[in-house]
């Protein structure tokens, strides 16, 4: 049996969204531009976002006689946005930046060790008995040196580079923040064009993540045959096998003093994709602690559930024993457990 009347809040339409840097828009060489552009690789990547191109944008700015400024705010972003007939934004914001040279590790030797133990006795002992004009003449020197040095890099070929960036998503309509993450990144090798490369690959696949949460999955069971279903969202949404789903009971409405409340519905059961249509998917169910009807609704999880296990054992009344075990992605093809024991014994070799 199908439902014939869907839920409202399903989310079963791509978003239109606008992406721009927060500062220096103008410059596509930017760090705040490259972040950008790796937060709208990761939307488009995702499925769920119909991503409004820089391209696009500024050829509507340019309709309309106007150009993007070398920082857009929160007021401007949402202005563009409804220039471009968009739903939402995505404001990307540099926290902090910078790259240096560090000295690279260096491991020592225990002969090392000792002979640099060894120098630093002879060194205490010379500046001990360096004479006021000595030290005078050496210490100008030092600071020549430092100064000629000024602006060149020490240690080229290994910079660190760090990075905090903020993303936040605006509603087009309303104007105001729905939501934000702060993502950072740090790397500490290679030239400053490696060491970039590395820190912002490290972004990527946080994006990736955060974007996820930003518009989970809430769909419908609409039909049900053992414990298969059959749910109302497919790859159209960028859903892939494997994908693991909470299945609740429906909201309920009640008077309270007076006021209609609704009262949200509870986990019943887990259900995994097992086939992925375009804007339907097979599932089926893993875990039920209670029976799935058509019209559930089912909601995307964001991280996979993990599992438990506890055993006592005991012995003569006296000796015990506890055994743990931990998975992380039980209902995967491939899991990690961890396993623990603790207990008591005795000694029973003289009885």
């Amino acid at each position: 049996v199908v439902a014939q009347e869907l839920e409202d809040g399903l989310t079963l339409e791509k978003k239109s969204v606008v992406i721009l840097p927060g500062q220096d828009a103008e410059n596509p060489e930017s760090i705040s531009s490259k972040v950008t552009s790796i937060v709208a690789a990761k939307a488009v990547a995702l499925g769920r976002f119909n991503v409004i191109d820089r391209t696009q944008i500024e050829s509507i700015l340019a309709e309309q006689k106007r150009q993007l400024s070398g920082i857009v705010d929160e007021t401007q972003i949402v202005e563009i946005g409804n220039l471009a007939a968009a739903d939402q934004a995505l404001l990307v914001k540099i926290i902090t930046f910078g790259q240096r040279g560090v000295p690279p590790p260096k491991k020592e030797t225990k002969k090392e060790e000792g002979e640099k133990e060894e120098k630093d006795e002879k060194k205490e002992k010379k500046e001990y008995d360096e004479s006021l004009f000595e030290w005078i003449i050496k210490e100008s020197v030092t600071a020549g040196l430092q100064k000629t040095l000024e602006g060149v890099e020490l240690y080229p070929n290994n910079i660190q580079t760090i990075i905090t960036t903020e993303v936040g998503l605006l509603n087009i309509e309303s104007g105001i923040l729905e939501n934000n993450f702060h993502i950072s990144a740090s790397h500490t090798g290679g030239n400053k064009t490696a060491s970039l490369s590395s820190a912002l690959n490290q972004l990527g696949w946080q994006i990736s993540r955060k974007l996820r949460e930003f518009y989970l999955i809430a769909s419908e069971v609409i039909e049900k045959e053992g414990n298969k279903i059959t749910i109302l969202t497919g790859s159209d949404m960028g859903l892939e096998e494997g994908t693991i789903f909470e299945v609740n009971s429906l909201d309920q409405e009640k008077m309270y003093k007076g006021r209609v409340i609704t009262l949200p519905g509870n986990p019943i059961a887990l259900a995994r994709l097992t086939n992925v249509g375009k804007n339907t998917s097979n599932a089926e169910i893993i875990r039920q602690w209670k029976e799935v009807k058509t019209g559930h609704g089912v909601n995307e999880m964001i991280y996979d559930p993990t599992a438990t296990e506890y055993e006592i054992k005991t012995r003569n009344g006296s000796n015990f024993s506890v055994n743990a075990k931990l998975w992380w992605s039980p209902f995967k093809k491939f899991t990690t457990a961890v396993t623990g024991e603790i207990g008591t014994i005795k000694d029973m070799r003289g009885e």
